[in-house]
């Protein structure tokens, strides 16, 4: 199957009093056309930041440096002009943010808001798009577009806002959706409700997604491939059916043993884990999950371990994982 979007050692830094701090290091991963990958991780490890760094989020912003490759049909994204990225951004890969609420402007109608996201401002063919956009706000759960669409987005409960924000995310049909905590800020009923529904869209449209998330039930559920994430790197990276059964990495190992009694990350490393996650500015030399690993040895003290491929499609930083 074709890979729709490659990432190639792909590393972020801060500069932070001169010195260079990395939020994300040397990560690469493949993402196959049509499928979901998921990554999962504790708060804090750097996932978010890995998805502004997909989509250039950074760019202008004179104390971050983004260094690898991330292709998308072939092109180096990293590459491109701002203008081509800006149509890349409103074309070919959309975002859906964490916070719905954050999301919009309070003071404008959610048809406005619309309007202007999606550059619908040519009258003779608004009419047509607007009727796309409401059967997609009812395929969503929303029984009530019109009225909707009328809305202040304080009038509007933070479900509503999610489902909006993942419309306007797939109207263009774009190749690559990114979703960030699409669920985070939504009851357990609706969160797959809306899952559902993207996963429905993702057929439909033939689009791929990357979806960011905390919960590893969703991940085992939807996605085809999964990454585990701890501190700016990935530690392991497998099949849904692989990662979930066995799992190698012993971060990942005791994330699947505790979740799944606890149903929350963060309450599982506090239960399951002792120490913490480290600080990007003071990491360990050697391993950067040394200090709170089971498996550890002396040599995990000196060297980080690479990320080495185990069979065709799976890869475990860690050389102690049998």
């Amino acid at each position: 199957m074709q890979n729709i979007l490659r990432v190639h050692n792909l590393t972020v830094q801060v500069f932070n009093q001169s010195k260079p701090v990395s939020l994300v290091d040397d990560i690469s991963f493949e993402i196959k056309k049509g499928s979901i990958f998921a990554v999962v991780g504790e708060s804090g490890c750097g996932k978010t930041t890995l998805a502004f760094a997909l989509t250039r989020l950074f760019s202008g912003a004179h104390n971050f440096s983004v260094q690898g490759k991330v292709y998308v049909n072939g092109e180096d994204i990293l590459e491109l002009s701002d203008e081509k990225i800006r149509t890349l951004r409103r074309e070919q890969i959309r975002y859906v943010f964490q916070d719905p609420v954050q999301s919009f402007n309070p003071v404008k109608k959610i048809k406005k808001q619309v309007y202007d996201a999606l550059n619908l401002n040519n009258k003779s063919d608004r009419t047509r798009k607007l009727r796309k956009i409401q059967d997609l706000l009812r395929k969503s759960g929303i029984e009530n577009p019109d009225e909707v669409l009328e809305s202040y987005p304080h009038q509007l409960s933070v479900g509503t806002l999610q489902r909006i924000l993942i419309v306007m995310a797939i109207f263009p049909s774009p190749k690559i959706l990114i979703a960030d905590e699409p669920t985070s800020s939504v009851d357990a009923t609706l969160r797959y409700r809306i899952l559902d529904f993207l996963d429905e869209m993702r057929r439909t449209m033939g689009m791929s997604i990357l979806l960011i998330t905390h919960d590893l039930e969703i991940a085992r559920r939807y996605a085809e491939d999964a990454a585990v994430m701890y501190a700016g790197r990935l530690v392991e990276i497998a099949p849904r059916e692989k990662l979930f059964v066995q799992p190698l990495h012993p971060y990942t190992q005791l994330l699947m043993q505790y979740y799944f009694k606890t149903g929350d990350i963060d309450s599982t490393v506090t239960q399951s884990l002792s120490g913490s996650l480290p600080s990007p500015m003071y990491l360990p030399k050697g391993c950067t999950f040394q200090n709170r690993c089971y498996k550890v040895r002396d040599d995990c003290k000196i060297e980080e371990p690479p990320l080495t491929e185990i069979d065709n499609e799976r890869l475990v930083r860690c050389p102690y994982w049998k």
